[in-house]
């Protein structure tokens, strides 16, 4: 099964599946909107070269400007950067901006969204996210985060805060 922990799934393949990275990539940013395995996939094989997160990210980036289908892309974006622990560091000025200014969509799917860039970057880590500490602990902030409906992102944003100020280790967060 070449070293697959999973049937059907690309756990494990890393540098077996390098050769491929560059084709899911293209793919990545024809298709990702309608097709957020391409990113999936990315997560799943890992980090293998360095220009993976930044082609993440610029696709993110040019996903926000499209509403259509992005929602199920961009939380595969953010389990694969997760899934990259610190390699994803690259992304974290993404991560900011994104918690920061979330796009304008229905509050649920606004909130899932956000809660998967607090998990990506409490598996970056307290080293390479310190930087969003603060942008983390405004969405902590009941005044801030004022409704019930946003009492789970308080929580994840409380996770993740733990995480990056070194009260809870990284690979306990998610």
């Amino acid at each position: 099964m070449c070293g697959l922990r999973h049937p059907g799934r690309a756990d494990g393949w890393g540098p077996l599946a390098a050769e491929h990275v560059d084709r899911l990539i293209a793919m990545m940013h024809a298709e990702g909107d309608y097709m957020p395995e391409t990113v999936e996939a990315r997560g799943l094989i890992g980090p293998v070269h360095e220009n993976v997160v930044p082609n993440i990210v610029d696709k993110l980036e040019v996903a926000d400007v499209n509403q259509n289908a992005i929602h199920h892309f961009r939380l595969k974006a953010f389990e694969a950067l997760a899934r990259f622990e610190p390699k994803a560091a690259p992304a974290v000025p993404y991560l900011i901006r994104f918690i920061k200014n979330p796009p304008p969509v229905h509050s649920s799917v606004a909130i899932g969204d956000v809660i998967g860039a607090l998990q990506a970057l409490r598996a970056i880590g307290a080293e390479a996210a310190k930087d969003a500490i603060p942008a983390v602990r405004n969405l902590t902030d009941p005044k801030v985060v004022r409704h019930e409906v946003y009492a789970e992102l308080r929580r994840e944003a409380a996770l993740t805060l733990d995480v990056l100020c070194g009260k809870t280790p990284a690979s306990g967060s998610n």
